[in-house]
């Protein structure tokens, strides 16, 4: 009975930690909104309180243990009389401007408690986000042999991201399905491009787990590489045996995790198996026994060993979770909502994008709106914005002892590092690509290569390999394109006329524009011009309303790429491409697209003047 109340008041303290962190946070953006200057230690209170309140929401009901109702009683009493001292120093919007600031000016005298309170915050959370940890890789589990071992998972920080509840549904929809069948696996694989948040998503299931089975026990391996994976089921016997048993090499090892595993219930990830072309044999590192396997994947060939959980992006409600998290604006208000969802639609709702975003419009403390029209011109430097609790790491190979911090802009590179097929080199894929990004990156047909590929004299070398004495070899460009889907970097179909039909996510066309160097940009812009002159004059017949969009829509995106980036001295009209602004004035003009022609044909008009 004592147990029970005990634990009912952690559970109240933790609600009203939760509640009063989220008024304290909000009574600190009114100050900030008003007052020119905010104490050192209150934006680092300001910094930590999100972090302290996710921490808090993730505890478990269950959490009653005397070291955790200890910390959580006394981060309440702390957390209430800071939200007092803040509520009675700080002056708010509706108070008289000489009020505001002798209040402010008091504010920065108590620089000493703020810090004091800092230390205590700062204190609370680690040892409630150790407690989590300690809760999920701890936790024995013994079996009938007496062999009493612990899950083996990554320590991250548990209030870094949002639970993504359907996903996880689904991957438990995975498991269920599978008939049972003696000797065979049930192996979910979690598919998808780099930045959509696999191995965050992996490592919630797998705590899910291991809190909610007592009797599953979880393990965690890094499948990068064959020689990464060995190396995790080495630690792993390390670890369990404790140095009570000799061990000859890494085979009696390995054999030793399996007769643990061959007692137990178990649930194995392999997380970041992104070249099964080099790793073919990942199954033979299956243990026996009743366990399942969950993957994480870029790369679709993982897909044939199991059952697929496609990562496609967040849903809305996910994606403005997140951005609330990351950048403490509320998204109740109308305005602000409908700025939240523009920004998800202009990062292609990508967690580790939104997640960037978020980052520095925290850092920046800019308005939802505000961000929207900077992004374009600072996207870069957005894009490498990461903040103090970043979890997106990994080991870029198998040599590396310590995981390295990705962006969306490095995640990628990770990926095109694979790119080759028997015709095709990694530099002819990166020209491809980056042509297809210029173009707008939404179904870039095959024809405009290959028209450029054949009225174009003499052929670019870049081009050469998708051509066998002259003519255009189909079966290579879709065996160029085959290799960009199954890295998770492109995707791609069919269109009407049989053509193969190439599109990249709008975060992928971006990183492509931004990792070459500014003065190449400018001669991709031009080719790109060249191209899709090229295929106007010499693709004549009737087109179809779809093929008119798209080409419509590639030659709206390279005139805005040619407007932006402004390539060195080629004015639009003038020298070569005089006669390219003719031609794209005329198919404007024939389509209805007046003011677009109007601008082309004035532009030609002004050269001819000079």
């Amino acid at each position: 009975m004592a147990e029970a109340l005990a634990a009912v008041g952690v559970s109240a303290s933790i609600l009203q930690i939760v509640s009063l962190t989220a008024k304290l946070t909000q009574r600190i953006n009114e100050f900030n909104s008003t007052a020119e200057e905010m104490p050192r230690a209150l934006r680092s209170i300001h910094l930590q309180l999100p972090f302290l309140r996710e921490t808090c929401q993730n505890l478990s009901t269950g959490d009653e243990s005397e070291n955790v109702s200890t910390i959580i009683k006394e981060c309440h009493r702390e957390i209430e009389d800071l939200f007092k001292t803040v509520d009675r120093l700080l002056p708010g919007p509706g108070e008289p401007k000489l009020s505001r600031a002798i209040k402010a000016l008091k504010s920065i005298h108590h620089q000493e408690k703020f810090d004091h309170a800092l230390r205590k915050i700062e204190g609370f959370k680690t040892d409630l986000i150790l407690h989590c940890c300690q809760r999920t890789t701890d936790t024995p589990n013994v079996p009938a042999s007496g062999r009493e071992v612990s899950h083996i998972l990554p320590v991250m920080p548990i209030a870094s991201s949002i639970r993504r509840r359907k996903l996880l549904q689904k991957i438990d929809r995975q498991f269920s399905d599978y008939e049972y069948e003696d000797g065979v696996h049930k192996i979910t694989i979690l598919l998808g491009m780099g930045g959509q948040g696999k191995s965050r998503l992996a490592l919630d299931y797998a705590r899910r787990v291991s809190v909610e089975s007592r009797s599953t026990l979880v393990l965690w391996v890094d499948a990068t590489t064959k020689k990464s994976l060995i190396r995790a089921f080495e630690d792993i016997a390390d670890h369990w045996n404790n140095r009570k048993r000799r061990f000859i090499d890494t085979s009696s090892r390995i054999e030793y995790v399996n007769e643990i595993l061959a007692e137990r219930k178990w649930l194995l990830v392999f997380d970041n198996y992104d070249h099964p072309d080099q790793f073919p044999d990942v199954c033979s590192f299956i243990p026996p026994g009743d366990g399942s396997v969950l993957m994480t994947s870029r790369h679709c060939d993982a897909g044939l060993l199991g059952k697929v959980v496609q990562l496609s992006g967040m849903d809305e409600g996910e994606g403005l979770e997140l951005l609330r998290l990351r950048t403490e604006q509320n998204l109740d208000e109308p305005s602000n909502k409908a700025a939240a969802i523009k920004v998800l639609q202009t990062l292609g709702h990508l967690p580790l994008a939104v997640d960037q975003a978020g980052a520095y419009i925290r850092q920046q403390a800019l308005p939802l709106s505000y961000f929207l029209q900077i992004y374009e011109s600072q996207k870069q430097i957005i894009l490498n914005q990461k903040h103090v609790y970043w979890d997106y790491k990994r080991k870029l190979d198998s040599e590396s002892k310590e995981e390295t911090p990705l962006d969306v802009l490095t995640t990628w590179e990770l990926s095109i590092q694979q790119v080759g097929s028997t015709h095709v080199t990694r530099g002819v894929v990166e020209h491809v690509l980056t042509i297809a990004a210029f173009l707008g990156h939404v179904e870039i047909s095959e024809s405009l290569f290959r028209e450029y590929a054949q009225y174009t004299r003499p052929v670019p070398d870049w081009l050469m390999c998708f051509t066998k004495n002259g003519e255009w070899e189909p079966h290579r460009y879709r065996d160029m394109v085959s290799t960009l889907l199954r890295l998770s970097l492109a995707q791609g179909r069919n269109g009407i006329t049989g053509e193969c039909c190439l599109s990249l996510h709008p975060m992928i066309k971006d990183w492509l524009q931004l990792r070459i160097a500014e003065t190449d940009r400018g001669v991709y812009i031009m080719e790109t011009i060249s191209i899709l002159a090229n295929y106007i004059n010499a693709n004549v017949q009737e087109r179809s309303l779809q093929e008119t969009r798209s080409l419509l829509g590639h030659l709206d995106a390279c005139m805005h790429s040619h407007t932006k980036f402004r390539p060195g001295t080629h004015r639009y009209g003038f020298g070569h491409l005089r006669d390219h602004a003719i031609t794209f004035s005329t198919f404007y003009m024939s389509h209805g697209r007046y003011q677009e022609a109007e601008e082309g044909f004035l532009a030609v008009l002004d050269h001819d003047i000079q």
